[in-house]
Formats: structure tokens, C-alpha cells, sequence
């Protein structure tokens, strides 16, 4: 006979989650570079909360419905984001899953 268990440390529901990739450590600081209305980028300071290693929380200093650019750190990883649907760079973060309970991202753009 076998067992499969999971156990629950810690959860967060409708908060702000981003790819962990996208942040940043400038210091002692956790950033996140974003792309504005009028197509320059700047980098943010954020607070991050909870993380699986994939995504994290982000409790301070973005808002839903930004634009982050995820950087991509190898070309391995470029190729696995494009073929997971992801494009480089473009993710809007928004609240809620599609049941309402969980985070959920939106891609930007087109893969090549």
C-alpha cells in the first residue's frame, strides 16, 4: 500500500503574485522592473510575501494590472518560456485565478 499526502505550511488567497524570476536583489532590496505607458521601464522596489520558488507574493510596491518584465537568465530558459506561452518580458499582473481563488498572469505580446 502507498500514500500520497500533502501538507499545507502556508497559503495566501487574491493577492499579487509574480514569476519569481522577475525579482530582482539590487543590495539588500528586492526589485521588480516594470514597463510603463509610454514604452521606458524602471525598476521597483517591492516587499515579497510567500513564495513556492516559482511565483511570489508581492505585498508592497506594485499594483495589479502592471506590466513586469521577467528577465530571461539563459537560453534554455528563453526557449522553455516561449513554449510554455510565455513570451520574454511580458506578464500583467493581475488578482484571482479563474476559480476566483488563486493569482493568475496574463501573457503580453507574441512568441516569436
Amino acid at each position: 500500500m502507498s500514500a500520497s499526502v500533502t501538507i499545507v505550511v502556508d497559503q495566501a488567497q487574491d493577492v499579487l503574485v509574480v514569476p519569481a524570476q522577475a525579482i530582482q536583489t539590487e543590495g539588500f532590496r528586492s526589485v521588480v522592473e516594470i514597463l510603463n505607458d509610454d514604452g521606458s521601464t524602471e525598476k521597483v522596489v517591492v516587499q515579497t510575501g510567500l513564495t513556492d520558488g516559482t511565483n511570489t507574493e508581492i505585498t508592497q510596491g506594485l499594483e495589479e494590472g502592471q506590466t513586469i518584465i521577467v528577465p530571461v537568465r539563459a537560453a534554455t530558459s528563453a526557449q522553455a518560456t516561449q513554449a510554455a506561452g510565455f513570451p520574454q518580458g511580458g506578464f500583467i499582473i493581475t488578482e484571482g485565478g479563474p476559480e476566483g481563488g488563486g493569482p493568475s498572469f496574463r501573457s503580453e505580446g507574441s512568441a516569436p
